[in-house]
């Protein structure tokens, strides 16, 4: 039996030598546990016939997920800004009523409703992305 240490938090397991020889068949069996060890660093080392192995977690690279669904999000105005710029238009070519206003009160609202949450959303990502600590990238932006 091998004896598996884990860096990030001191843990340390008892595998099989046939799972902790093989890095494929170490990260399958620690993966459902360990989901942040898929892309972790694997050592060895075998002193009086028993094999330890120690697996130290590296971090991916910054922006890995961000960057593809910032690049497929679908584009869109804010739900409110948008209905404003209808009425507003409206209002300019045809002019607009107050009983037309109230019948598009429930409209309005959802607008709002949405745009609000779209905000608190678009806040969120921006403290996350501000959060995140600089990385050298590996090769030029596209565009530069």
């Amino acid at each position: 039996m091998a004896t598996i240490k884990l860096s990030d938090n001191g843990q340390i397991l008892t595998l099989p030598d046939e799972i902790a020889g093989d890095d494929e068949r170490l990260r399958n069996a620690l993966k459902p546990f360990y989901p942040e060890l898929a892309n972790a660093e694997i050592r060895r080392e075998t002193k009086d016939d028993v094999l330890t192995v120690t697996v130290v977690k590296r971090a991916g690279p910054k922006g890995a997920g961000i960057l593809p669904a910032l690049l497929t999000a679908p584009e869109q105005l804010n739900p409110a800004l948008a209905l404003a710029w209808q009425l507003e238009h409206r209002e300019i070519t045809a002019g607009l009523e107050l009983t037309e206003l109230v019948a598009l009160q429930p409209a309005i609202e959802q607008a709002i409703e949405a745009g609000e949450a779209e905000v608190k959303q678009i806040e969120i990502t921006l403290r996350i992305l501000k959060k995140a600590l600089p990385v050298t990238g590996s090769g030029t932006p596209h565009g530069l």
